[in-house]
C-alpha cells in the first residue's frame, strides 16, 4: 500500500492528504483550484527535485517552509545507507569537509542523518553546476579557456593543502550565486569508492565519475593527484569538443576505451583549437600518471594559448612539459655544465 502525506497549498494553505507518487509532481488543489508542484516531505523539510544522481548518492533541492533559502542536500542512497561502513565513511568524510575551510571548496553547512539517510546540506542559492553549463550548447573558445583557468587555479590551491577530489566530474564544478566556480564534493566519491571495494562490491558499476575516471581508478588503484589532472584534461577535451575523450553509448565500453589510452586529439576533431591546448588535454589524459603535466605548469600553458588567443598570433607546437621530463632536463642540464667548466679550469690550473 502506497504511504500517505500530508502538505499545506502554497496558495491557500488547506492541508492536503497525498500519496508518495504524487510527489514531485504538479497537481491542483481541490480547495482553491491553484497548481502547485508538491514538494516529499523529508524530516523537517521538503524534499524537491531530484538535480544529480551518482553511483552512491543523489543530490536535491531541499526546500523549508516560510520561503527560506533552499539548500542542496546529498544523500546516501537508500541500497548503502542500511550498510554501516558505507554510512560512517559518508559521515565521516562530509564532517572533514565542513571543517576544511578554503575559498574555492563547497563546504557542507551541516552534515545530519534524516530518516535513516545520511545527508550533507550545502548552501548555494540559485547554484548552476558546470555540467548544466555545458548543456546550453557549444562554449566559445575564450570562454572555454577562461573556464579552464579557473580550474586549474582551483586545482594548483588544493595542491597546496593536499587534497585531492578523486571523483572529479562536470557536476562537481559549481557556480555559486557571484558567479565564482566552487568544487564541490571534494573526496566524497573516492571515500566511498573505496569503502566499497573493501566490501568487494562491483569496482566498475561504482565508479562514481564514469567517463571521467583515469585509468588506474577504473582498474581499482587508489585516486591521487595525477587522477585529478585526468579527470581535468576528460573535462577540458568535452568543454572544446562537445564530447569525452573516449565516449561510447555504452559505459562500460567507454571504460574500456579509457584503459586502451587511444583517442583523436582535440584538434583532429576541431582544426580550429589551437595546438598547443590540443597537446596540453592530450598530454593530462596521458595513460602514465608520470606523464601529466602539474596544475601549475598547465596553467602557465593556458594563459599562453589565452595570450596568443588575445593577440591573434599563430599557434605554434611547444613541448607540454611533465614532471618526469623535468625532472630529465635538470639531471641533463649536469654534464653540460661540467662540460663548459672544463677549458676554464684548464686555464686557471696553467
Amino acid at each position: 500500500m502506497s504511504e500517505t502525506f500530508k502538505i499545506p497549498c502554497p496558495h491557500c494553505t488547506r492541508r492536503l492528504e497525498l500519496r508518495n507518487e504524487h510527489a514531485f509532481l504538479k497537481i491542483a488543489c481541490p480547495a482553491c483550484g491553484q497548481s502547485f508542484k508538491v514538494n516529499l516531505p523529508f524530516g523537517s523539510y521538503l524534499l524537491a527535485d531530484e538535480v544529480g544522481r551518482d553511483s552512491f548518492s543523489s543530490l536535491h533541492t531541499l526546500v523549508r517552509e516560510g520561503g527560506a533559502t533552499p539548500l542542496l542536500l546529498r544523500r546516501l542512497l537508500p541500497e548503502f545507507a542500511g550498510q554501516p561502513e558505507m554510512r560512517n565513511t559518508f559521515l565521516k568524510t562530509s564532517l572533514q569537509l565542513a571543517e576544511t575551510k578554503h575559498p574555492c571548496l563547497l563546504q557542507p553547512v551541516k552534515v545530519e542523518t534524516i530518516e535513516g539517510a545520511p545527508c550533507a546540506h550545502y548552501l548555494m542559492p540559485g547554484a548552476e553546476s558546470l555540467k548544466e553549463r555545458m548543456a546550453k550548447g557549444a562554449v566559445p573558445l575564450a570562454k572555454a579557456l577562461q573556464l579552464m583557468m579557473d580550474i586549474t587555479s582551483l586545482f594548483e590551491n588544493l595542491d597546496e593543502l593536499g587534497l585531492v577530489h578523486g571523483s572529479l566530474r562536470p557536476s562537481q564544478l559549481r557556480f555559486d550565486q557571484h558567479g565564482n566556480l566552487r568544487v564541490f564534493d571534494l573526496q566524497l566519491g573516492a571515500s566511498l569508492l573505496q569503502s566499497a571495494r573493501a566490501q568487494g562490491r562491483a569496482e566498475r558499476l561504482l565508479i562514481p565519475n564514469r567517463g571521467y575516471a583515469a585509468p588506474e581508478v577504473v582498474r581499482g588503484e587508489a585516486a591521487g593527484r595525477s587522477s585529478d589532472t585526468w579527470s581535468l584534461g576528460a573535462i577540458y577535451y568535452e568543454l572544446v569538443t562537445g564530447r569525452r575523450p573516449h565516449f561510447s553509448v555504452r559505459m562500460e565500453d567507454e571504460l574500456e576505451l579509457c584503459l586502451g589510452g587511444v583517442c583523436d586529439s582535440p584538434r583532429q576533431l576541431n582544426p580550429k583549437i589551437p595546438l598547443l591546448l590540443s597537446d596540453l588535454v592530450m598530454a593530462m589524459i596521458s595513460l602514465k600518471p608520470e606523464n601529466r603535466p602539474e596544475h601549475s605548469h598547465s596553467l602557465e600553458l593556458l594563459q599562453r594559448v589565452m595570450d596568443e588567443l588575445d593577440s591573434g598570433e599563430t599557434y605554434r607546437r611547444e613541448a607540454v612539459e611533465t614532471p618526469a621530463a623535468q625532472m630529465a632536463a635538470k639531471k641533463g642540464c649536469l654534464p653540460l655544465l661540467l662540460l663548459g667548466a672544463t677549458p676554464l679550469f684548464w686555464l686557471l690550473c696553467r
